[in-house]
Order: C-alpha cells, then sequence, then structure tokens
C-alpha cells in the first residue's frame, strides 16, 4: 500500500530545499524505518534523482542503484 506524506509546514513556500541533498536529507529523515535493512533497494533515476538518493542511502545505509530510463516518442 502507498502511503502519502505532506508535511504541512512547506505549504505555500516558493523554495521547500537549498540544494538536491538537502531534499534528501530531509526524506531520509521520514524512512528512518528502513535504515540497515539489508533487504532495502534504492533506486534513482538520472540525473536529478541520483544525488538525493545517494545521499538518502548514506544516511540509510541501503542498497542503491540506478534506474534509466528513455522517454517514449509518440510516432
Amino acid at each position: 500500500m502507498v502511503e502519502i506524506f505532506e508535511e504541512t509546514a512547506f505549504r505555500n513556500m516558493s523554495k521547500v530545499f537549498d540544494d538536491r541533498f538537502h531534499a534528501g536529507e530531509l526524506l531520509a529523515e521520514k524512512l528512518v524505518e528502513y535504515k540497515d535493512e539489508k533487504d532495502v533497494y534504492l533506486l534513482a533515476i538520472p540525473a536529478g534523482g541520483v544525488p538525493i538518493a545517494f545521499i538518502i542511502s548514506q544516511i540509510l545505509n541501503v542498497h542503491l542503484d540506478l534506474a534509466v530510463t528513455r522517454k517514449l516518442h509518440i510516432p
């Protein structure tokens, strides 16, 4: 089941994060229950998701891998 998190303090803010690393730190705080779990894999989508996922994987000590994607063009 998917659970949606909403941080009400971020409502109506024009700038929530200082940078992608800051976003990763804040997201890792929300995912702390997965810390040191050996069966957890974090997938990052290049390019913007990689810095965020890297910080999360370091803080939570979980596996990190890339999910390389390609746009599908409509003929």
